[in-house]
Formats: structure tokens, C-alpha cells, sequence
């Protein structure tokens, strides 16, 4: 039970966000904040009072491993005249130190295919890219999924496909996905 200015740990938090907020806009303002503008309270925690566990996700020292992510594709069938399919894209990701050496293997509309090999420099902490005059690709981390993304490298792909896709990090695996059964 918390006593009168006691607070929990989650509105510690909220508070904490609040003011980190308050003073990143009042640094970005024309003018200078004012005296209650630059003035914060915070709250007390008790030494006896027992805040919830805050559990961050663990991401790993190593990205190595295969990525897969199941989606369905259209294609032309007799009838009617456009089917579905459930395929499955893949990403190969081996570290090297900060960089990756990447694979990619996209099926999209009418199996048009995607396929990239090469390796991605790490541009910031996660985030990973690699250039050249026609082709831009970026891996980036995004909450519990690695997106990838894509301008140019049409020379990468078939008629209606392009290099881009979400793998979810929880897809993770030691070994190649096995093909779809027929």
C-alpha cells in the first residue's frame, strides 16, 4: 500500500517521460522556458513499497540464423482466374562482427521470386544497409521483427515482385525452413 506521496513505479515512469518530453520541446522552442515551465516535482518511491517487475526484451549477441515469414500470393489459375497460395519468404542473416551477410528469397504475385545476396554494414545501432548506384537495401530492427526494405533492384527481381518484408524475430531458427508441401 502506498502512502500519501508515494507512487508507483509505472507513474515514476510516466512522470519521467513527461518532463523528458516537456524539456526536449521547450529546448526545440524559440524562447526560454518559463520558471514553472523548468521547475518539476518527482515523486517519492518508498524504500517498502514493491513496484512490479519491468521485463525488456533480451535481443541476442548474435543475429545468425534463418527468418521466415509465411504469406499468401495471388496467381493465375483456370477458375477463377486469380488463386491463392500460402508461401514462405526466407532471410539468412550471419554476423560479422557489426555487419551481416544476408540472404533473401521473396516469392510474391504469381511466384514472381526476389532473391539478394551480399553483405549490409551496419549504419547505427539497429540498422544495417547496403548501396550501389541501382540498389538500396535496408535491414532494420523494428520492435520484434527485422523490415526490410528496398529502393531500386529491379535487377533482383521478377515482373511483380520487390525486395520487401517483415520477419518476426521470433521466426528464428538454426537450420534452413523446409519447403512448402504441395
Amino acid at each position: 500500500m502506498l502512502s500519501r506521496g508515494e507512487t508507483s513505479l509505472r507513474d515514476l515512469m510516466k512522470r519521467c517521460v513527461t518532463i523528458v518530453l516537456s524539456l526536449s520541446i521547450a529546448a526545440c522552442s524559440s524562447s526560454a522556458p518559463t520558471a514553472e515551465q523548468a521547475t518539476v516535482e518527482l515523486p517519492t518511491v518508498s524504500a517498502t513499497s514493491r513496484p512490479s517487475a519491468v521485463t525488456l526484451p533480451r535481443l541476442p549477441a548474435d543475429w545468425t540464423g534463418w527468418y521466415s515469414a509465411s504469406h499468401s500470393v495471388s496467381h493465375v489459375c483456370d477458375n477463377p482466374d486469380w488463386c491463392e497460395q500460402e508461401v514462405s519468404d526466407s532471410l539468412r542473416v550471419t554476423q560479422q562482427g557489426e555487419d551481416l551477410s544476408v540472404e533473401i528469397e521473396l516469392v510474391q504475385t504469381n511466384f514472381h521470386t526476389c532473391n539478394w545476396q551480399g553483405v549490409m554494414k551496419q549504419e547505427m545501432e539497429g540498422r544495417w544497409e547496403f548501396s550501389e548506384p541501382e540498389c538500396a537495401l535496408m535491414l532494420e530492427l523494428k520492435g520484434n521483427l527485422f523490415r526490410l526494405s528496398s529502393d531500386g533492384c529491379r535487377e533482383h527481381c521478377g515482373a511483380r515482385a520487390y525486395l520487401s518484408g517483415d520477419f518476426l524475430l521470433a521466426s528464428r531458427s538454426n537450420r534452413a525452413p523446409r519447403a512448402p508441401a504441395e
